[in-house]
């Protein structure tokens, strides 16, 4: 049996929390004590209940065995936290994720610089500049961007990564078997071509609510800092936040409008203490030693006005729809498209349309028009408005 099959079978009992399995390797030593310990070793460690006590007691390896066959057929690679090839990072913070499952590059860890960008689901256009000029100019210096795959923010931050042909990580509040949104098929297809996908959660394992918040503290100890574009008062955002601060790390925010409540977040984080960010260079400045040490380039790193985030405005209550001007489907950098994708440019020609009214026209299932669309999207050739409102992107 090797070490392995521990702990994936460890890590597979109910209830067994990273905080358990941390007081057991504190009180056992590796996880090869913890799997040959009796009954009386294990009530020597704190935190554990009778119930925990009676699943450890439980060596039957059949459901770990199936689980890394499982994983060896889709390529997914388990990573545990003795293996080499482990983040590091992960290793310092009380409570690390002691098996991910990844798919994707296998990445240089200690090579790596990076930052988290979160925030809302339902964004406005401001924030949705902020967020993706933000995260285009640091992957463009070389900075890998960590989010969530989430729908919003989280999305933008990982295609303008993309975009600038730069590195990102999601970091799943799932299986690795699964995509969650549904519609980020695409977008998880371009992450894992430039970057790599991750998650403590076993196959088959739903992405239920309360597995994000507890997922949130992998995206933040992955990164040297978290950047929070966007986020209510009550958003999932400022617990990554929390938990960046509990791992000492830098948390930076952008200023929204004080009329607007997807700003209130964002807003309390910079009176607390946040590093207040307009702009990449702001982000940049603060780690100048370690992007010398990596040996990454900043040379095209502008002043800030040339990469700043738009400037703040009241928020529009509606969406409006982007001005097209001097495009039509003949244009040079539509001739790659497939008929379908033309088709959707061609419907977007006149100004945008609700993802609802392009499906009414389009013969085509809901999964796959999403699909489009982010593709689409990630190419630069559309934008995404609030109230899943697409537009074409004439600023290409």
């Amino acid at each position: 049996m090797n070490e392995l099959e521990k702990w994936v079978w460890l890590c597979l009992l109910p209830k067994m929390e990273s905080r358990k399995i941390t007081y057991l390797m504190d009180g056992l030593g590796d996880i090869h004590a913890i799997f040959e310990a009796d009954a009386s070793a294990y009530q020597k460690i704190r935190g554990l209940t009778m119930d925990d006590i009676h699943h450890l007691l439980n060596k039957d390896m059949t459901h770990a065995e199936e689980v890394i066959a499982y994983c060896g057929n889709l390529n997914v690679r388990i990573l545990t936290y003795d293996d080499p090839n482990y983040p590091d990072i992960l290793r310092k913070i009380f409570d690390p994720p002691y098996v991910l499952y990844m798919k994707g590059n296998l990445l240089s860890w200690d090579k790596l610089l990076s930052i988290g960008i979160v925030g809302t689901r339902n964004f406005s256009e401001y924030g949705k500049r902020a967020a993706f000029d933000i995260s285009y100019h640091l992957a463009k210096c070389g900075i890998t961007i960590v989010s969530g795959m989430a729908r919003g923010l989280d999305s933008v931050a990982h295609e303008a990564a993309i975009k600038a042909q730069g590195t990102t990580i999601a970091v799943l509040g799932c299986g690795i078997d699964i995509v969650y949104p549904p519609e980020n098929v695409a977008l998880e297809d371009a992450i894992l071509k430039c970057g790599a996908v991750l998650t403590e959660y076993p196959p088959g394992t739903k992405p239920l609510g309360s597995n994000f918040p507890k997922r949130n503290r992998i995206i933040s100890a992955l990164s040297q800092g978290v950047l929070v574009v966007e986020a209510k008062a009550s958003s999932g955002s400022l617990i990554t936040a929390d938990c960046a601060l509990g791992q000492d790390r830098d948390v930076f925010a952008v200023p929204g409008s004080i009329y607007s409540s997807r700003s209130d977040g964002t807003n309390y984080l910079i009176a607390q203490g946040a590093k207040l960010v307009t702009c990449a260079e702001d982000i940049l400045i603060e780690y100048s030693w370690q992007l010398k040490r990596l040996h990454i380039e900043t040379e095209n790193v502008e002043p800030n006005k040339k990469f700043s985030a738009p400037k703040m405005q009241e928020e529009d209550r509606k969406p409006q729809p982007t001005v097209v001007s001097e495009v039509n489907i003949n244009d040079p950098k539509y001739k790659d498209l497939s008929e379908e994708e033309k088709t959707i440019i061609s419907l977007l020609l006149p100004g945008s349309k609700n993802c609802d009214e392009l499906l009414s026209i389009v013969n085509i299932p809901i999964q796959k028009l999403l699909a489009m669309l982010t593709m689409l999207e990630i190419k630069g050739l559309i934008t995404s408005l609030p109230g899943k409102n697409y537009a074409i992107n004439d600023n290409r």
